[in-house]
């Protein structure tokens, strides 16, 4: 049996043993060097959603230089579990980073969007990005 995944101008047939762990990418244009930039991205859910959520996050304030938690909540998004997260921490190349993470439940799957941008650049744009995070949905549940 094989299962398609549509994207916009994108549709591919896969075996059902495939996991789906796609990556997509978004990048805004550049204002004084800097460009932000969405992720959206699907794992398989490994147990529960939330255990799931607070497990990566874990990860990543292991891994993040400089890591600092600005908020994080609890919610639904268009009628699914949700995290959303805020946090701060310092890239590979020395800048900092603010970056606001929602993370939704997919059933078996796990959607995570990340809006990230310089530090100081972010605040103006906040509005722009909670629109994109907001009209973010996933139709596979």
């Amino acid at each position: 049996m094989e299962a398609t995944h549509v994207f916009p101008r994108l549709r591919i047939t896969l075996p059902d043993d495939w996991s789906d762990e796609s990556v997509i990418t978004f990048v805004a244009p550049a204002a004084n060097g800097l460009a932000a930039n969405v992720v959206i991205t699907s794992a398989p859910r490994e147990t529960a959603f939330y255990a799931d959520v607070d497990r990566e996050l874990t990860e990543l304030k292991k891994r993040a230089k400089k890591y600092r938690l600005v908020s994080a909540e609890s919610f639904e998004h268009h009628g699914r579990a949700a995290k959303k997260v805020e946090h701060r921490f310092v890239s590979g190349d020395n800048l900092e980073i603010r970056q606001l993470q929602l993370y939704v439940d997919g059933g078996a799957t796990i959607h995570t969007a990340s809006i990230s941008h310089a530090d100081a650049a972010f605040e103006p744009n906040r509005a722009r990005f909670e629109t994109v995070l907001q009209s973010l949905r996933f139709e596979d549940a």
